[in-house]
């Protein structure tokens, strides 16, 4: 068993962060998913097996490239520091992004195509 410094511990906590900042973007990404299906339970049951075994897959990548050995208790909490900072706040704000730039460019889009049919 290796024996982490404070920095190497930090380190592996913002790692566990960013896995959660990614496991929020496959949330809302299946979530859509499941909305463009009409998925029933059936359904939503296994895309929430496969949203938390990505999830743990990310936790564990993340872990494994910062060095630290097995579960540890800070790394459950980064991931859910970031889902929780994913959902509290940069969802809205990426949404928001989103549909800023859907409506500037689909505007410019249906402008340049009204000589084409004439």
């Amino acid at each position: 068993m290796t024996v982490f410094s404070y920095a190497q511990q930090a380190q592996a906590f913002l790692a566990s962060v960013y896995a959660g900042l990614i496991a929020g973007v496959a949330y809302d990404l299946l979530r859509l998913f499941r909305l463009l299906l009409k998925a029933g339970r059936v359904i939503t049951a296994l895309i929430d097996i496969v949203f938390w075994v990505l999830a743990a897959a990310v936790l564990a990548l993340a872990a494994a490239l910062s060095g630290v050995e097995g579960l540890r208790f800070y790394l459950l909490l980064g991931l859910l520091s970031g889902l929780l900072l994913w959902s509290a706040g940069l969802r809205r704000v990426v949404h928001g992004l989103c549909g800023f730039f859907l409506n500037t460019f689909g505007r410019k889009h249906e402008g340049n195509g009204k000589g084409h049919g004439e």
